[in-house]
Formats: structure tokens, C-alpha cells, sequence
């Protein structure tokens, strides 16, 4: 005949509860309605359930203490101030005409960017709005400015005096410096 084990684990089981009433009845747990709780909490019970709650008990011998109430003060919801006039909302990009889609371009005019240093030109260019600077190696070989302090500038395009929107592609043609222009 094998042996499953079940006896056991019924055992186990019944040990643990009778630990945990014991554990309950130990530290003050009673299984006795307490109406005194029930009225200080505003006609709450306090039960868990339907017939118990929680309350201190007196060691053995002893008279319990009864609970004193509470008296519980609510205060009346704070008054709520409005304005007459409430602030007016702010207007919408289609309303005033402004946002991205409907502002007016940044317009600027290119100086000489001739023979200037490529760091500087591109700084400068940074400060008028420019922001689509793009730089082609003069010679033709293709190479391309990792250090803009190191190169010139050749050529620009669109030429100087110009007046562009700063969105607008500016291309510099450009060579190391010691290098001449083509």
C-alpha cells in the first residue's frame, strides 16, 4: 500500500490554525460586536465581517477599561473664491497669425564670407538664423572639413549682398588653409 502523504499535511494544516487562533486569543482579539467603536466612528462599525471586530481585552482578573469617545469635529469646506471676470484665454496660432505655419521667414543678407576662416563664417552664419550651411570642397577631391578652423572659404552661393530666408540652403566652397582657391 503507498503512503501519499495527505495525513500529514491535514495535521500540518490543523497545527497552523489552532497556532493562529491561539496567536489571536493571546493578544486581545475577541469575536465580540463593539458598539462603542461602532458609534465613535460615526455609525461605521469597524467590523471585519459581519458579527466581529478588534479590541483590546484586559489580562485575566482584571477590569476592562471602557473606551472613552472621540468626538469628531469636521469643519465646514473652506469658501471657494472666484473672480468676476475670468482671465481671458490666450489666443491660438490661428488667431493671431503666428506658428510655425504661418509665421513670415527670417530674412537675412549675406555679407562676404570670402577668405574668411570657415569656423567664422559658419558662427556668424549660426547668429543670423542660417541654420542649412552646407560646405563643398572647392578642388573637386571631395574631402570634407572635420576641424572649420582649418579651412577657408572660397566661395559662397547665394552671392554677397543677397537677402535670403535663413531656412534656405547656404553651400560655402572650401580648401585647407595654405591651400589657394581655384
Amino acid at each position: 500500500m503507498r503512503r501519499t502523504g495527505r495525513g500529514a499535511g491535514a495535521i500540518v494544516a490543523l497545527l497552523v490554525a489552532g497556532g493562529l487562533l491561539g496567536g489571536c486569543v493571546a493578544s486581545g482579539v475577541s469575536e465580540e460586536p463593539d458598539e462603542g467603536a461602532a458609534a465613535a466612528a460615526g455609525g461605521r462599525d469597524g467590523t471585519f465581517g459581519r458579527d466581529w471586530s478588534i479590541k483590546p481585552e484586559a489580562p485575566a482578573g482584571e477590569k476592562a477599561a471602557k473606551p472613552t469617545p472621540v468626538p469628531v469635529v469636521t469643519a465646514p469646506p473652506a469658501p471657494v473664491s472666484t473672480p468676476d471676470t475670468a482671465p481671458a484665454p490666450a489666443p491660438t496660432p490661428a488667431e493671431t497669425g503666428t506658428g510655425w505655419l504661418w509665421e513670415d521667414p527670417v530674412r537675412i543678407t549675406l555679407p562676404d564670407f570670402e577668405d574668411k576662416d570657415l569656423g567664422d563664417v559658419r558662427a556668424a552664419l549660426e547668429a543670423l538664423g542660417a541654420d542649412d550651411i552646407k560646405t563643398v570642397d572647392a578642388t573637386g577631391d571631395g574631402r570634407s572639413p572635420w576641424v572649420d578652423s582649418n579651412w577657408k572659404v572660397c566661395s559662397q552661393d547665394p552671392r554677397k549682398g543677397r537677402e535670403v530666408d535663413a531656412s534656405d540652403r547656404i553651400t560655402l566652397a572650401v580648401v585647407k588653409d595654405g591651400e589657394r582657391c581655384p
